[in-house]
């Protein structure tokens, strides 16, 4: 009997939201950053310096600047791939 196994991996990026208050977002689950204008004061709480759309149409005022959260979701997440995989085809000889 053959047994295979599903391997999946959710790498987490942490945000800062207006009062310091850490979020863990799916970086491919962000759509759209925009910093919030200047007639949206009141709409936001005090702190906010980037706003994040995120696919399931909700929104997360940010402490962050979305240049800062930008560079948060392009950076790439090493990962050791896992074992019982093998090796990769970059590996083989």
């Amino acid at each position: 009997m053959t047994c295979a196994a599903i391997v999946l991996a959710l790498d987490l990026v942490t945000v800062i939201g207006p009062d310091y208050q850490q979020v863990e977002i799916n970086p491919d689950a962000v759509v759209a950053l925009r910093a919030p204008k200047p007639n949206e004061a009141k709409s936001f709480a005090p702190g906010v310096k980037c706003v994040m759309y995120t696919a399931d149409g909700h929104f997360i005022g940010l402490s962050q600047t979305c240049t800062e959260v930008k560079n948060l979701l392009t950076v790439p997440i090493p990962r050791e791939r896992p074992p019982e995989l093998g090796p990769s085809r970059k590996e083989e000889p």
